[in-house]
């Protein structure tokens, strides 16, 4: 995208070095779990503890952790001003992971299996917190590079590295609270707390109030789809106008219109008249708009069909209460079009059923 924020050359090296070791936690994780079982047995082998315990295996953490601080020694930044606390959390994270890595090693040497197996359960813990942090930043950094209006959702992204439920919601939370930043800018996400997933903001002003306006220039367009049928129509000598169609058209289209927006709206605030003084936070209304560009453009599709429908059955306003069928024509329009589809599709099964060679 020709509006996607650029880091600077140490934020980007930073960023693969994290995803670097992202990847490796995994088999870290297996050594130490295989660890762990066997310092569960009544009989340890230690022979297999020290092979599965030992050098670079303890020293690989803490070792990582050093090549992560290094990223910034061509910069006068430290790694959490580039991206954050996240990549100090998970420097430290690794250093303690290392540390009781280690100590669950010396103990394989003097054979004391219970603090072989405190020192593995300790480095476990510590390697599911670094993993959370890598997680944290190549989520955050994933987003941004994204298409505007792409979206991540988060069980998705942690799904198969090792972490429990508990904790990827303690990882959405941090999403949530802590500032998105690399280089000291905010980075363009947009979360969805209720689908936990983040969206790709366009940091171009001009897409941005472009896309903000997709209800208004979606709905000439769709109408100009309609006029333009008809007008075929016409021209065929199908159908003919009538007298001032053109107002009478657009407030057609406009009632339509409106029965599905009060749909729409209705769905998506969850209106309750139990609970009717609930306080919404709007948020941003151009990111708001700009995000859902797409969806409002397919809100328009059902409408333009209704609306077409409607004029052509000759249903043209003349009085309030055709204006009333509209909306409500509008307002069920997307079932209208499910159940016109349903039944073309049942017609052409029955079609290819009924099909025989004579």
């Amino acid at each position: 995208m020709a509006d996607k924020p650029r880091l600077s050359p140490a934020t980007e090296a930073l960023l693969l070095g994290v995803q670097s070791i992202r990847s490796r936690i995994p088999a870290w994780m297996r050594a130490l779990v295989a660890a762990e079982g066997e310092a569960t047995d009544q009989t340890p082998d230690y022979e297999k503890l020290r092979r599965l315990l030992e050098d670079p295996g303890s020293s690989a953490p803490r070792e990582a952790a050093r090549k992560l601080r290094s990223e910034g020694e061509n910069t006068d930044e430290s790694p959490d001003a580039l991206v954050g606390e996240h990549a100090v959390l998970l420097e430290g994270a690794l250093n303690e992971a290392g540390k009781r890595w280690q100590s669950a090693a010396d103990a394989v040497v003097r054979s004391e299996a219970a603090n072989v197996l405190s020192g593995v359960q300790s480095a476990v813990a510590a390697l599911d917190a670094a993993m959370q942090h890598a997680l944290f930043l190549t989520f955050a950094n994933d987003v941004r590079k994204g298409k505007t209006g792409e979206s991540r959702g988060i069980d998705a992204y942690c799904r198969g590295w090792g972490l429990s439920s508990d904790d990827i919601d303690a990882l959405w939370w941090w999403l949530q609270q802590d500032p998105l930043e690399f280089d000291g800018e905010e980075l363009p996400i947009a979360l969805d707390t209720v689908n936990r997933c983040a969206y790709r903001k366009t940091t171009s002003g001009l897409c941005r109030v472009a896309t903000a306006m997709t209800p208004l220039w979606g709905a000439a367009f769709a109408f100009g789809l309609i006029a333009l049928l008809f007008e075929v129509l016409h021209l065929a000598g199908l159908t003919s106008w009538p007298g001032r169609w053109g107002w009478k058209m657009l407030v057609l289209f406009a009632f339509v219109a409106m029965g599905a927006l009060v749909h729409v709206g209705a769905r998506a605030l969850n209106v309750n008249y139990d609970d009717p003084m609930k306080v919404y936070d709007a948020g941003g209304l151009l990111d708001w708009l700009s995000l859902r560009w797409i969806a409002m453009l397919k809100m328009y599709m059902p409408v333009t069909f209704v609306a077409a429908s409607l004029w052509g059955a000759g249903s043209v306003p003349t009085s309030f209460q055709q204006l009333g069928t509209a909306i409500l024509a509008g307002y069920s329009a997307d079932s209208a079009v499910r159940t016109t589809l349903s039944t073309l599709q049942a017609r052409a099964a029955g079609s290819r059923c009924g099909y025989s060679r004579s």
